[in-house]
C-alpha cells in the first residue's frame, strides 16, 4: 500500500532536459535538493519527468534550475521553464511500489467529479498511486508491471473501467532514480 504523505507539496515537473538524467545520480551524485524521482520517458514531448517536494511552491523557482540547469548547459543562460502540475491533498506517487516495467498516465476527464473519478483510477490500476493534480490535465497515475508489454493493455483497461477519462497521455519509464527507501537497489539514491 502506498504510504500517504503530508507536510509538503508534491509537484510533478515535465521537462525537455536535465543536468545528468538517471545514470549520473546513479554514479554517486546526490539528487538535486526537493527532487524525490527523476526518470527519462518516452510517450510524450518532454522527455525528463521529476517528483519535486517543496515546502511552499515558491521553493519551486530554486528546486527547478538546479534540477534541470540552463538550455544547452552554458553558464548565465535562463533556466527553462518546464511543464508542471501540482498535486492536489496528500500525495501518494512514488512513495511504494516500483515494478520492472512502469508508466505514468496523464488523465483528463469529461465533467465528472475528479474525486469519485480518482477512486476509479485507483481501483482500476490496483493502488493508491493516482493523484488529483492542478495543471494540464486532471489526473496522474502510475502503472507498472513485469514488462514493458505489460503497459499497454493496464492502459487499455483503465479507459475502459474509468467512464470519466475524456483522454490519456502514457509516458512510459525508460530510467529512473528514487530517493524512495522503497526504490529497488540500481534505481536507489541518496
Amino acid at each position: 500500500m502506498a504510504m500517504q504523505q503530508s507536510g509538503k507539496i508534491d509537484v510533478y515537473v515535465f521537462g525537455d532536459q536535465s543536468l545528468g538524467l538517471p545514470e549520473l545520480y546513479r554514479n554517486g551524485q546526490p539528487l538535486p535538493a526537493g527532487v524525490r524521482y527523476l526518470a527519462t520517458v518516452v510517450g510524450y514531448r518532454l522527455p525528463v519527468f521529476e517528483i519535486v517536494e517543496v515546502a511552499q511552491l515558491a521553493d519551486l523557482a530554486t528546486v527547478v534550475p538546479s534540477a534541470f540547469g540552463p538550455p544547452g548547459g552554458g553558464a548565465g543562460a535562463a533556466p527553462p521553464d518546464p511543464e508542471t502540475a501540482k498535486s492536489i491533498g496528500p500525495y501518494f506517487l512514488k512513495t511504494s511500489q516500483y515494478h520492472e516495467a512502469s508508466a505514468f498516465v496523464r488523465i483528463k476527464l469529461g465533467a465528472a467529479d475528479p474525486q469519485d473519478a480518482l477512486q476509479d483510477v485507483r481501483a482500476s490500476v490496483g493502488h493508491d498511486e493516482a493523484q488529483i493534480v492542478q495543471g494540464h490535465f486532471d489526473i496522474l497515475a502510475y502503472i507498472g508491471a513485469n514488462t514493458d508489454q505489460e503497459i499497454f493493455p493496464k492502459v487499455v483497461k483503465l479507459r475502459q473501467d474509468v467512464k470519466a477519462i475524456k483522454d490519456t497521455v502514457t509516458l512510459q519509464v525508460i530510467d529512473y532514480v528514487s530517493r524512495s527507501p522503497n526504490a529497488p537497489p540500481g534505481h536507489k539514491v541518496p
